[in-house]
């Protein structure tokens, strides 16, 4: 799956004061949100194919 995100905006709380994150958390983060990416696609994907008819389950059907 490609994955291109123009902009990306989130609140976040963190406990540190200084309020930055260390690049670590940050590719944590980033992990997090492409999973959930992925994981919403698989959905949209086995909806989509569940709708569809498979054409060979129709050629197994008695048309008479």
């Amino acid at each position: 799956m490609d994955l291109h995100i123009g902009e990306l905006t989130s609140e976040i709380e963190v406990a540190d004061e200084s309020g930055s994150l260390r690049s670590d958390q940050i590719e944590q983060i980033v992990a997090i949100v492409v999973a959930r990416l992925e994981q919403r696609e698989r959905q949209r994907r086995m909806k989509s194919e569940s709708m569809s008819v498979n054409p060979g389950f129709l050629s197994r059907l008695p048309w008479e």
